[in-house]
């Protein structure tokens, strides 16, 4: 009876493990307070850093995750469910990387409005 209630207890505290979120970043918002104010040249830099540095590490962490998932799934299937508690399922990368570029776009736009040149 023991035996069975620590196992259960186990089980238990795997379970709620894997339902907490294990990212819990900051999302950008698409439109910031201060956009209209940013010089051309301010414009042009974050569209640049996004570009080159935000989406491209987000794009990296969703094919790690893509690897490390398959992994637990062929993990999974000689050890019946165990390993599918670890599966990551949330999509936070493809949300924040659609937000950038959204803000992309936004930024473009005030760009255009100033009369700026971006590439």
């Amino acid at each position: 009876m023991v035996s069975l209630c620590r196992v259960m207890l186990c089980f238990l505290v795997l379970t709620l493990y894997a339902c907490g979120t294990k990212n819990k970043e900051n999302m950008i918002f698409v439109m910031q307070s201060d956009d209209f104010h940013k010089s051309c040249n301010t414009l042009d830099q974050e569209i640049s850093d996004i570009q080159n540095n935000e989406i491209q590490s987000l794009e990296h962490q969703k094919k790690a995750k893509v690897v490390r998932n398959t992994t637990l799934f062929y993990i999974a299937i000689p050890t019946a469910f165990l390993s599918l508690l670890f599966v990551d399922f949330t999509g936070n990368e493809t949300q924040q990387i659609t937000l950038y570029e959204e803000r992309i776009s936004h930024l473009k736009q005030i760009s255009n409005i100033s009369g700026c040149q971006v590439s």
